[in-house]
């Protein structure tokens, strides 16, 4: 598990905004592993290759899952008729998350099920060692295929590997 530090306040942990990538669980601030090059070439991957087909994605943004439990996706990307909110509140249209190898499995499943709760429809966890998509659905991950239609426009997740620059 990643450290977690017990007995915050959500106040104390709103503190930290901006200049933190910990996230909140009722009273509980769970630090996110520490990311590499790979991690973040493929972040910015996504980002470019969303940007190009015309999607505006996010990074790095609180996400208030439920009262008391924030998390931070990758990337996400909004609905378009979302409100502009700070801190997102409103179930995003998808979330990416890039698996690290530092991440423990029952955080990255805990972290999912959050998102699924919240109604978040797309929930995608790339592991760029193996290059292999999953989508979070029904409380189990499945491999996807490579299409997938996001702000009703269709893209193949398998070309998000041509924007990578490590």
């Amino acid at each position: 598990m990643n450290p977690v530090i017990d007995h915050v306040t959500e106040e104390e942990y709103l503190k930290t905004l901006g200049s933190s990538r910990d996230e909140f669980d009722n009273g509980r601030i769970i630090r996110r592993a520490v990311t590499g090059i790979t991690h973040g070439s493929w972040t910015v991957a996504i980002i470019e290759f969303l940007l190009n087909k015309g999607i505006v994605p996010k990074s790095e943004v609180h996400v208030i899952v439920r009262a008391g439990d924030y998390r931070i996706p990758d990337v996400l990307v909004l609905r378009p008729d979302a409100p502009r909110e700070e801190i997102v509140m409103t179930p995003p249209e998808a979330v990416f998350e890039v698996l690290s190898p530092a991440d423990p499995w029952d955080d990255v499943e805990a972290k999912f099920q959050d998102y699924e709760q919240m109604g978040i429809p797309i929930k995608l966890l790339l592991n760029p060692r193996t290059k292999m998509w999953k989508v979070y659905s029904g409380g189990e991950f499945r491999l996807v295929q490579t299409r997938i239609t996001l702000n009703k426009v269709e893209i193949d997740l398998a070309d998000i590997e041509q924007y990578v620059r490590n």
